[in-house]
């Protein structure tokens, strides 16, 4: 497993402990960030969507903060259980957007979308590309949003840059 995959890995890991505080920007400071995450995804609403990418744009500040080797960019990408992406730090997000589904194309058909809400075996699902959507080549791991492949609420993506 590559250096890189282990590091987005740990940025995951210290967000779903609750180790990076992100807090939460509605006063929900006490609650943990994913619990606010799966509330919108259940719900849809306008308010928890601007707690959620609130949350998540918190996530990617943190994450570039700590950016490791040093110049690398994060980029943290969001979708519900049908591919419709609600968040995607590398775009404007927008609660109308997301109704829309103009904040990015449709992510229902991408191979580790697909296997993070599909197998309950493949923990992190990973892969390096170019990305369609910036141009850029993205190393990702992608974890579901949800506690099973039951009844998943979507997915989250963290990809990182590394400049050539």
């Amino acid at each position: 497993m590559s250096s890189k995959r282990n590091v987005i890995r740990a940025h995951l890991d210290q967000f779903l402990n609750g180790n990076y505080t992100v807090g939460s920007p509605l006063g929900f400071a006490d609650e943990n960030p994913m619990y606010n995450i799966q509330r919108f995804c259940e719900s849809e609403t306008s308010t928890e969507w601007t707690v959620a990418t609130n949350i998540l744009q918190a996530l990617i500040n943190k994450c570039n903060t700590v950016a490791f080797p040093a110049g690398t960019s994060y980029r943290i990408v969001a979708t519900l259980t049908d591919g419709t992406v609600w968040f995607d730090s590398s775009r404007t997000n927008t609660y109308a957007g997301f109704k829309a589904k103009t904040i990015n194309e449709n992510h229902n058909t991408r191979r580790p979308f697909m296997e993070s809400l599909l197998h309950e075996d493949i923990l992190y699902p990973y892969e390096s590309k170019i990305s369609t959507s910036t141009g850029l080549f993205e190393e990702r791991v992608v974890m579901r949003i949800g506690g099973s492949k039951a009844e998943p609420l979507g997915c989250i993506a963290l990809s990182a840059r590394t400049p050539n």
